[in-house]
């Protein structure tokens, strides 16, 4: 039931994205600064951000065309006239400097499939945005690696694109007010929609995934978080608590080298959201596969059992992480409660350690006796 009711609010989450369509973001989280005007693309629509800056999101980033960088009076792109031939192959970043906020910004580097050049933004899934700028790029420049276009972009030529635009990097805070009973629903890509289905506003960047609950009717109530149609957390929320509610299927690479023969599935949940409170979890999967958290890169095992009446595995967390869901049982790495690495024994072993303590002792108690 709670699958068809997912779907169900996807499909109208679906809806509300398409009517919503003329203001929402068709790059994700970029901030597109040139393309032939000196004014910042947001969305596919020019528009002059003004004193208050561009909003970019935590994690995404802010991507410059060739049209961006300048030499003189000569235009990079003008230069060009091939867009594909802005890349890593021909073009290196040597200089990136900026007046603020350089401890946001993650790598500057080439997006070669788009001919961009990026600056990837570190994933804080804490902060807010704000009314102030926290981020202004001072300068970024490229240098041609070979002669182009009949010598219009000389070898070793240097081009510039010169910081015209500030930012505003941050989460848009959804305040939903708490009731007795809340229902919330988190769709990877589309955000958040809350209570009796109304939407989370977008942002030109994006949508916004970072909820604050607020004093409605009461101070405290009840939320269940269904994340799309994978997962569902219920438990008790308190007023002004914070959490960040997104989730991902990415696959984990090095997990699946070291288990190549099993079939392997991901659910990671942004942020690690934490509650005030102890939370049931509900992780769907079928009775006969198995279930792991991924921690530091290693699988570890789960204090989640596998319960028939709500077909998943279900269990009590303040923090949601990591899960694998394999086919086959796989070799534990770390153990749930300390972290320690598996050494393999068996639990023969153990019972043998332990009888062999007991013993030890009895025979230092007979021995204060004598």
């Amino acid at each position: 039931m709670k699958k068809v009711l997912a779907l169900v609010l996807a499909v109208m989450m679906m809806a509300t994205v398409a009517f919503a369509a003329d203001n929402a973001d068709t790059g994700g989280s970029n901030a597109i600064v040139g393309g032939g005007t000196d004014k910042v693309e947001i969305g596919g629509e020019a528009g002059d951000p003004g004193a208050e800056g561009v909003q970019a999101l935590p994690g995404g980033k802010i991507a410059l065309k060739a049209s961006a960088f300048t030499k003189g009076d000569d235009n990079l792109a003008e230069a060009l006239e091939r867009n594909g031939d802005f890349s890593s192959e021909n073009f290196s970043v040597t200089t990136k400097r900026f007046d603020k906020g350089s401890n946001l910004v993650k790598s500057v580097e080439f997006d070669d499939d788009n001919n961009y050049v990026v600056v990837k933004l570190n994933d804080n899934y804490d902060l807010k945005v704000k009314d102030t700028i926290n981020l202004t790029i001072k300068e970024i420049k490229v240098s041609a690696k070979k002669k182009l276009n009949d010598g219009k972009v000389a070898k070793g030529s240097k081009w510039t694109y010169v910081g015209e635009t500030d930012f505003r990097v941050g989460h848009t805070q959804l305040e939903v007010n708490i009731t007795d009973d809340m229902e919330l629903y988190v769709d990877s890509g589309n955000g958040v929609t809350a209570n009796d289905g109304v939407p989370v506003p977008r942002i030109a960047t994006g949508t916004a995934k970072l909820v604050k609950f607020v004093k409605g009717d009461a101070s405290y109530g009840t939320a269940t978080i269904n994340f799309g149609d994978l997962a569902t957390a219920t438990g008790r929320v308190y007023k002004d608590d914070v959490v960040y509610l997104d989730y991902n299927e990415d696959v984990n690479v090095d997990i699946v080298k070291k288990y190549p023969d099993a079939d392997l599935t991901f659910l990671e949940f942004k942020g690690a959201p934490t509650f005030n409170s102890n939370f049931e979890v509900e992780i769907y999967a079928d009775e006969d596969q198995y279930i792991y958290e991924l921690k530091d890169g290693k699988i570890s095992a789960t204090s989640l059992k596998w319960d028939e009446d709500s077909y998943a595995f279900t269990g009590k967390a303040r923090t949601l992480g990591a899960y694998v869901i394999s086919d086959t049982k796989l070799s534990v790495e770390t153990t749930a409660a300390d972290g320690n690495p598996d050494t393999g024994a068996n639990d023969v072993v153990g019972i043998a350690t332990a009888l062999a303590a007991v013993a030890l002792v009895s025979a230092a108690a007979v021995s204060l006796k004598k």
